[in-house]
């Protein structure tokens, strides 16, 4: 019920496509000051184009879906 990787590197108004993939269960990434909230079903992937506009550390949290244990990540953007 973990995310990985923990640590993100982003490049600054660069094109990227973030995709979130859970493995039996349903996994949620919400990093809130980039503007992404995903949430994927089993076995269905869920996909989400962003550009980062400034640079900076950005914190996310990902896991299963109600759980209380999340992952606590960062997206880094140079």
């Amino acid at each position: 019920g973990t995310c990985s990787p923990a640590m993100i590197h982003l490049s600054r108004n660069e094109t990227v496509e973030i995709t979130l993939a859970g493995e039996g269960a349903m996994f949620m990434l919400s990093a809130p000051d980039l503007g992404l909230d995903l949430m994927s079903m089993p076995s269905r992937p869920s996909k989400r184009v962003i550009t980062p506009t400034r640079t900076g550390t950005f914190p996310f949290t990902c896991g299963v879906h109600g759980s209380t244990q999340q992952t606590r990540g960062s997206f880094m953007v140079m």
